[in-house]
């Protein structure tokens, strides 16, 4: 009966719930590192009264992501606000890398397509502009520098620079079609599942295509790119500490 309220106590942790119908809300939780395996709204002992709302009701184990976004780092957003708004849609143990936006979280969102639709439109309703938002495992990011290591293992002379863009979808034909012939001396391309590998002799202003050829390539295709050291830095904040 969703019109009766039943008020609980757990005192080894010191979490006090509030159970309406099949719905909980904590009130309290003195007990930081529970909140990490709570399946429902968490304040999370900081004394906020701040109530969460779950990104899905059927969560079970929790799970590390990334969101890489995209258009944030050309807006001022605080990433303290940013990490206050995707706890506030029930993410846990939510930590930004660096001012551009990218997140580290835990989840036991199954159906990660729609995790990532409710982001971008909590995003966008908060931050007052459109995010794409791109998810990625822990897993997904770690492959990535083997994977050119595989292809380019014989490379007579190495890159000095390697670059990362990531798409929401699979690459399509037509990007890579456009990309093939850009290669040369400098610049190099691989293709993986959703990202293209940019690889780079010298710096990447060095580049011809430096803010021209690879935009063009990849005109009206969600993308956005990180470099190796910074997905070195996001991959550093997916372990859980404690």
């Amino acid at each position: 009966d969703r019109s009766r309220f039943a008020l609980g106590i757990d005192r080894s942790n010191d979490i006090q719930c509030v159970v309406k119908g099949h719905r909980a809300i904590v009130i309290h939780v003195g007990h930081r590192r529970a909140a990490r395996v709570l399946a429902f709204g968490v304040d999370r002992g900081n004394g906020s009264g701040r109530f969460v709302e779950p990104a899905d009701d059927n969560q079970s184990i929790l799970q590390r992501h990334i969101a890489i976004p995209v258009n944030v780092g050309g807006h001022r957003v605080k990433m303290a606000h940013l990490r206050d708004v995707l706890e506030g849609m029930g993410l846990r143990d939510v930590v930004t890398v660096i001012a551009s936006g990218n997140v580290v979280f835990s989840s036991g969102a199954r159906d990660l397509p729609a995790l990532r639709r409710k982001m971008e439109r909590v995003l966008e309703s908060e931050l007052g502009f459109e995010v794409p938002v791109l998810l990625r495992t822990p897993a997904e990011l770690a492959a990535l520098e083997p994977f050119v290591s595989a292809h380019e293992g014989g490379a007579d002379e190495p890159w000095d620079s390697h670059y990362v863009i990531f798409l929401q979808e699979a690459v399509p034909r037509e990007v890579k079609q456009a990309l093939t012939p850009l290669a040369s001396r400098t610049d190099g391309f691989l293709f993986g599942e959703r990202e293209i590998h940019w690889l780079v002799r010298g710096r990447l202003s060095d580049s011809p295509l430096f803010g021209r050829g690879v935009d063009a390539a990849t005109r009206g295709t969600v993308t956005t790119m990180r470099n190796l050291k910074t997905i070195g830095r996001i991959l550093g904040k997916t372990e859980l500490s404690g």
